[in-house]
């Protein structure tokens, strides 16, 4: 007596690669939207960063000390592909609340940007890959900074009027 054969029938076969594929298609496009998106928020982050770091800077420029001709006391120098604007500003000390003159140096090099407030061991750094720095002078007392990264291109006014 010969029994049934044993094992699946093409039709059987056919189904399941067809649910295979399937199941393979869902999860490579929900696995390239979770990269992507994850992409998307590590630069949308850098990019904030780079504005908050030139938001501090508009600000450390506005309250720059002024000399008695009333321009602002702001050096800026273009070194081996680096930009250093140095100026001094009104801050309070702590924990006595005392009015002092603190020397600022922000630093614009390759592939960071650092505030630096009265020679800090501790300065406030940001490290961008494939950042590049210029300066131009476009007025008297006043310059155009230009930061290039891979994200897009930064500019800021040095107004030292």
């Amino acid at each position: 007596m010969k029994g049934k054969p044993s094992g699946f029938t093409l039709v059987e076969v056919l189904v399941s690669l067809l649910i295979v594929t399937i199941v393979i298609t869902i999860s490579s496009s929900l696995l390239l939207n979770m990269t992507t998106r994850h992409q998307n928020s590590s630069h949308q982050m850098l990019i904030t960063e780079i504005e908050l770091f030139l938001k501090i800077f508009r600000n450390d420029i506005a309250d720059a000390t002024k000399s008695r001709s009333g321009r602002k006391q702001i050096l800026q120098s273009f070194e081996n592909g680096s930009v250093v604007v140095t100026f001094t500003k009104p801050v309070l000390t702590f924990p006595d609340g005392e009015l002092d003159f603190a020397l600022i140096t922000w630093i614009f090099e390759n592939n960071s940007m650092s505030r630096n407030l009265n020679s800090d061991e501790n300065p406030l750094i940001l490290k961008v890959e494939g950042m590049t720095p210029s300066i131009k002078q476009i007025g008297n007392s006043i310059f155009y900074l230009i930061i290039t990264t891979k994200s897009g291109v930064y500019k800021q006014i040095l107004d030292g009027r």
